[in-house]
């Protein structure tokens, strides 16, 4: 499709949402004021109304499209998974609906209240989601019949240049044809699919080829360690010429690690992600472990109560028991608690390191340790010790759920480097470990536990977790 005619199509699609949430404002007006009469609309735009009012009414049209802009609403979205767009979408709408608060704050209107502003929200949402699924269903048809096509050359013969073609055949709705491979001679398995195009030029001849044929964008899918040349060379030429490049950003064949582009000021950014929770992912998981240790304080503090008298009146020293703790990236925190052992217990745990049961572990347990107290037994064999952690919550150094924090004496006796990326995200109350059968599971499938919570992270497994952790607690399974 011609640039022109592109970017057409592309201001019909941003006027489009900008009448979209004009729409969504004039029927949450509606359904908001049951009052409600179209004088009050043409009151807003007749002669009368002063040159503030119309400035203002600019001023959020403006503010919308920008906003939309700014958080890339009209960027290409070929790649883009719809759920990711709907983020995009659910971002720009919040901020949209922020606007009309802010100057109702500072000028209030009428037509603003409560629930205004909760249809708008909702209203403009699915107004904009819609024309979204709409053109993205149209617009994966008419490229599926051989519209709107995009030509692409893969420079490379590898693994990775292999399964770029297969993804491409494989979505005809994405609008690509492959053209060929860059490179000189075969490198990848040996070619039996006949799907699979030609080598169509080597590194020295890009240029020609491109200047003769039409090419909308170049993938290039070469190590960088052995081909740093190479791909330099296809860079420069391609930027001569004014063709697109896209450059696989899974270059170092990483195991168990994602990668990420971003931008430090305007320099580009690859980074290389371990684990499924990251940045804008996590950040729910905060919330919801804030709000929901808020509300959980809240709900049992007559119990912290009970089990502060029972422990001041069974046995001499603090309630609280502070130690320090390994936390995320391995930054040292002290872990609240309620004090279950004699004062001074952990200057014993030398004389008594002949009774632990992991004594080839990094991880010091007696089933029936000397040191803890009946009330302190009790409380451990229900997890209730546990509970002055939810402050450790709210102060950020730990979560709900996450790897348990170990002490400083434990971390310094790991001797695998791979046990070590359970500190790479915050500690937690409660774990898959411990609703599994925590002290009868080996330390080594106890870590092996953690990696696969760290990989496989959700806000749906934490969930599950919390779920299971209450009879776990109830029952005292595997306490001791």
């Amino acid at each position: 499709m011609k640039t022109v005619h592109r970017q057409f199509l592309l201001d019909i699609f941003k006027l489009a949402d900008v009448l979209l949430l004009i729409a969504a404002f004039i029927v949450a007006e509606n359904l908001s004021n049951p009052d409600y009469t179209i004088s009050r609309i043409t009151g807003m735009v007749s002669p009368r109304i002063s040159v503030l009012n119309s400035f203002l009414g600019l001023l959020v049209l403006l503010s919308w499209h920008l906003i939309f802009l700014w958080f890339g609403a009209y960027d290409t979205k070929r790649f883009t998974a719809l759920i990711e767009e709907v983020f995009i979408v659910l971002k720009g709408v919040l901020f949209c609906t922020a606007v009309i608060v802010l100057i109702d704050f500072h000028r209030p209107l009428d037509l603003v209240n409560l629930p205004f502003i909760h249809l708008f929200f909702f209203t403009s949402f699915t107004f904009l989601i819609t024309l979204r699924v709409i053109l993205r269903f149209t617009l994966g048809f008419l490229r599926a019949k051989g519209r709107n096509i995009r030509y692409i050359l893969i420079a490379g013969t590898g693994q990775r240049a292999l399964a770029y073609v297969s993804y491409i055949n494989n979505n005809p709705e994405l609008g690509y044809r492959v053209r060929g491979f860059v490179d000189s001679s075969w490198h990848g398995p040996q070619k039996k699919n006949e799907q699979l195009p030609d080598i169509v030029c080597g590194f020295d001849d890009f240029s020609s080829y491109v200047r003769e044929n039409i090419v909308d964008e170049v993938v290039v899918c070469l190590p960088i360690k052995t081909c740093y040349k190479k791909i330099y060379t296809i860079l420069d030429d391609a930027q001569d010429q004014g063709v697109l490049v896209r450059m696989s950003t899974d270059l170092f064949d990483l195991k168990r690690a994602w990668t990420k582009i971003e931008h430090m000021g305007e320099s580009p950014l690859i980074t290389i992600v371990t684990g499924a929770m990251y940045r804008r992912r996590v950040l729910f998981k905060s919330v919801f472990d804030f709000l929901a240790t808020c509300l959980l304080l809240v709900f049992i503090a007559p119990l912290f109560l009970l089990i502060a008298i029972a422990i001041k009146s069974t046995s001499k020293g603090p309630v609280f028991f502070l130690q320090p703790r390994v936390g995320m990236n391995k930054r040292i925190f002290n872990v609240i608690k309620f004090r279950t052992m004699v004062v001074g217990a952990e200057k014993q745990i030398e004389q008594l390191m002949h009774l632990s049961e992991r004594k080839e572990e990094p991880a010091f347990k007696i089933k029936n340790d000397p040191r803890v107290t009946p009330v302190g037994r009790f409380l451990r064999k229900l997890s209730l010790d546990e509970l002055p952690q939810l402050i450790n919550v709210l102060k950020g150094d730990m979560a709900l759920v996450g790897p348990r924090p170990m002490s400083v004496r434990d971390f310094s006796l790991f001797n695998k480097d791979w046990q070590r990326r359970r500190f790479s995200v915050k500690p937690g109350i409660t774990c898959i470990w411990q609703v599994s059968g925590r002290d009868n599971i080996p330390f080594e499938r106890w870590m092996e536990m953690d990696m696969e919570y760290i990989d496989q992270w959700s806000l749906w497994l934490d969930m599950k977790i919390l779920l299971k952790t209450v009879p776990v607690s109830i029952f005292g399974v595997g306490a001791s």
